[in-house]
């Protein structure tokens, strides 16, 4: 798995770069730690305790990076990739995306679960990574909607990008 930051939204400078190597539950904590640490977060000081939120919820962050270990094609060269920009967190799934399909049509449609990678996806179901139910892009979607977080996606021939718009600030966000 590769891990970067940048300073802009293109991918010429780097403020952080890592190539990690591991097993699957390992580099997914991992990716989910590594974007958490560069969330921006609101803080709103209660009556008696402070809350935090982040920009993005952690939780939809989790399932697009279980989902790039699910489905990725572990037979291809390039690794899962998270790249933090100022603008957008981007992961990066080498594995194609079902031609026939969008992300978009798992929020809208009840299509069942593609699955890549059998042992692996039933490894994660076990651990309880994912749920083996093609609900995950509703979840996101529904997680995003409420906190105001835009997405998007690429298809690419040999992988899938999902995109987390960052927005320009935090600030007068309901919290």
């Amino acid at each position: 798995m590769k891990l970067a930051t940048f300073a802009t939204p293109d991918k010429v400078t780097f403020l952080d770069l890592k190539l990690l190597t591991g097993n699957i539950f390992k580099l997914l904590d991992i990716a989910v730690e590594y974007i958490n640490q560069r969330l921006n977060y609101r803080i709103d000081i209660g009556e008696r305790e402070r809350t935090e939120k982040p920009e993005i919820p952690v939780r939809a962050i989790r399932e697009i990076a279980a989902n790039a270990f699910a489905h990725a094609n572990y037979e291809n060269l390039p690794e899962i990739e998270v790249n933090v920009h100022p603008d957008k967190i981007v992961i990066y799934n080498p594995g194609s995306f079902p031609d026939e399909y969008t992300p978009r049509d798992f929020v809208e449609k009840n299509i069942h679960s593609y699955k890549r990678n059998g042992k692996i996806f039933d490894a994660l179901y076990m651990s309880k990574n994912c749920e083996k139910s093609g609900t995950g892009f509703q979840r996101v979607a529904k997680l995003c909607s409420e906190s105001g977080v835009r997405w998007d996606y690429q298809k690419e021939a040999a992988g899938f990008t999902f995109v987390f718009i960052r927005g320009p600030s935090m600030l007068g966000r309901a919290a």
